[in-house]
């Protein structure tokens, strides 16, 4: 069960208190606006629907494919390229070449 509804109470036109708990509540879910209720006493209420973030497409995208990966570490240990040859050759940092030599 990965949906959630939740109801905010808004008084006087004052949406900050809505804008702290969006602000929270977007690390984990994506967030859908419903449907907004007028009430008396100039109150409001704003309904949501939240549904849990996939966490696996959160981050940087990598840079080099894994057959990119595993081209690198073939040559580096089989043909004995260095990892100065190795940033050339796939247009990316000494770093980068390091950390997929590591995995």
């Amino acid at each position: 069960m990965n949906e959630i509804r939740i109801s905010i109470e808004i008084e006087n036109e004052d949406y900050s208190k809505r804008d702290e708990l969006m602000k929270c509540l977007r690390r984990n879910y994506e967030i859908r606006f419903i449907k907004e209720n007028s009430s008396y006493a100039n109150k409001k209420y704003l309904q949501y629907e939240l549904t849990l973030k996939d966490k696996s497409k959160l981050g940087r995208k990598r840079i080099l494919s894994p057959e990119d990966e595993s081209e690198i570490k073939l040559k580096h240990y089989d043909e004995g390229y260095t990892l100065d040859d190795l940033s050339c050759l796939f247009c990316v940092s000494k770093a980068t070449i390091c950390r997929t030599l590591k995995r």
